[in-house]
């Protein structure tokens, strides 16, 4: 239970104070010290006839997507909503009652609107009717961003954003042209992986010719089959070695374009 009390023209000393219903004791406080013309709000018992009870619920929906320089962009609105409810097991009186709730800085309130504030907490009021039960719901919104890489992207969820009203038609296309240039990459890598496998396997049997051959007589038959794969090979090795140039230096090129393209995507 709670009381109101504004000052008058002077200033009011900290310390206890008793509360009085008519000649009947209520409960007792501290208080500290209160400039003139200044009210306070007091809690000075508790009231074992009504029964409160919180509850918290918190949403957070992605409302929009764009890229910025390379950076995507995601705007959220988040809602957290607190729901009080009293149950006022006094049958003969109904309560006014005072929330107190905790002052989150950033977020508006789109439902019940505070009657006070302090530093600290807004103030909302319910009345909660004689044998009745009472509830206030304190909705508060604001709009977040985040920030992302435009790489990894799942098509499937970019295409049911876009029929969602999350992104634009152009978004779209710009991450397709990314996954497309991507793939490219990709593809590249897996060509360079491949042509430096093959040589790879090349090398160690070549050197697994040359382990063989250093046993044999230089003029019979087999070892000079064998020189003739070890040409052979080689001549493989030189070709190859071209191509995983010229596929490196490929992959360089393609990756440069991607990173390029990325650079300087804005769309909305």
């Amino acid at each position: 239970r709670g009381v109101e009390i504004s000052n008058g023209e002077t200033q009011l000393l900290p310390g206890p104070l008793a509360v009085f219903d008519g000649s009947t004791y209520a409960g007792d406080a501290t208080i500290n010290q209160v400039a003139a013309k200044d009210k306070r709000l007091i809690a000075y018992a508790v009231d074992l006839e009504v029964n409160a009870e919180t509850r918290h619920e918190s949403q957070n929906n992605l409302t929009k997507l764009t890229i910025v320089q390379g950076v995507v962009r995601h705007s959220y609105g988040q809602r957290f909503t607190t729901t009080y409810v009293f149950t006022n097991k006094d049958t003969k009186r109904p309560r006014m009652i005072m929330v107190e709730h905790p002052r989150m800085d950033g977020w508006n309130y789109t439902g019940a609107k505070p009657v006070e504030e302090s530093a600290t907490v807004h103030r909302f009021e319910v009345k909660a009717e004689a044998g009745k039960t009472a509830e206030l719901k304190v909705v508060q919104e604001r709009t977040m961003m985040e920030e992302a890489g435009v790489l990894g992207y799942d098509m499937e969820t970019l295409v049911r954003y876009r029929s969602e009203g999350k992104l634009s038609q152009a978004v779209l296309d710009a991450f397709k042209a990314v996954a497309t240039k991507q793939m490219a990459v990709q593809e590249q890598e897996r060509t360079v992986a491949n042509v430096s496998t093959q040589l790879d396997e090349l090398r160690r049997e070549q050197t697994r010719v040359a382990g063989i051959m250093k046993d044999l007589d230089r003029n019979s038959d087999a070892y000079k089959n064998l020189l003739q794969k070890l040409n052979s090979q080689e001549k493989q090795i030189d070709e190859l070695t071209g191509q995983q140039k010229s596929g490196r230096e490929r992959l360089v090129t393609l990756q440069r374009e991607l990173n390029a393209y990325i650079a300087g995507l804005s769309v909305e």
